[in-house]
């Protein structure tokens, strides 16, 4: 469900300027070309910013999550987040990633494999001193390809099959486009 008292325009103009940062970060940190690589991305949908109920694990477990790449590698499965959209019910897991903050939510949907690539999106959230049980905005419009969509020398997270959605998640980035 989303925020029935989201500021629109100010939510607008806030992913715009996420999604620039974000490109900035990625042709500055990846050294891709200026031209040739296109991210393709969904347009802007308020109904894709849903409202989450954050459960935090009591003890997390330490995972192993598959890599695209190279060997597993261990992160902690630190909560879970429970929301409604398209008035269904799902739940998705957050993991604490090595070297990152924030909790990790690696997922992927009923688009995974056509409109975008079959290893499915992430979506990172800032949930530091939020309490269990307490609601977050949960924004799939922010939702980024792993970096292996862009270079197949980076090894990428494989969303766990637990954190599947079974609906059309519409928002984010789609794919890349190369000439």
């Amino acid at each position: 469900m989303a925020e029935p008292d989201l500021d629109l325009d100010a939510w607008r103009e806030r992913v715009r300027e996420h999604r620039a940062e974000k490109r900035r970060f990625v042709r500055e940190n990846m050294e891709l070309p200026e031209t040739g690589d296109d991210l393709v991305l969904y347009d802007l949908d308020p109904d894709f910013r849903v409202v989450a109920r954050l459960q935090r694990a009591q003890n997390p477990e330490v995972v192993r999550m598959e890599l695209t790449r190279g060997p597993d590698a261990e992160y902690e499965r630190a909560a879970t987040l429970g929301f409604t959209l398209d008035g269904d019910h799902h739940v998705l897991a957050g993991y604490h990633a090595p070297n990152q903050d924030g909790l990790f939510v690696p997922f992927t949907d009923d688009t995974s494999g056509g409109e975008t690539p079959k290893i499915g999106r992430y979506v990172e959230l800032d949930v530091e001193g939020v309490e269990s049980g307490s609601q977050v905005a949960l924004d799939f419009n922010l939702a980024y390809l792993p970096f292996c969509v862009l270079d197949e020398s980076y090894a990428s997270p494989v969303p766990p099959a637990r954190n599947h959605v079974p609906a059309a998640i519409r928002a984010g980035e789609k794919h890349v486009e190369i000439e």
